[in-house]
């Protein structure tokens, strides 16, 4: 809907403006509109996130299978070694 302008008259006290009630309901209108876009934006904005947010668990799953895949065609002689540290118990 668009907006809709108060017509406040040529001047105090001429009654050329819009009445009162006449006014307020076009205060109510707009404010309703106002409601209205700002619902629908936060829905896009969610949406957006959403479609942000598979877009990104994607690529971390394909760049973990292209990882794995790394390592598995990297022959055992060629791997870092991992060194595991053991703690000794005091005597």
């Amino acid at each position: 809907m668009a907006q809709q302008i108060i017509n406040v008259g040529s001047g105090p006290d001429t009654g050329t403006g819009d009445p009162l009630r006449t006014s307020m309901q076009k205060v109510n209108d707009n404010t309703t509109d106002l409601y209205q876009q700002a619902e629908t934006n936060a829905t896009a904005a969610s949406d957006a996130q959403d479609s942000a947010d598979a877009a990104q668990l994607s690529a971390d799953n394909a760049q973990t299978t292209a990882n794995n895949a790394r390592r598995l065609r990297t022959p055992p002689s060629q791997r870092p070694m991992t060194h595991r540290t053991t703690q000794t118990r005091p005597a």
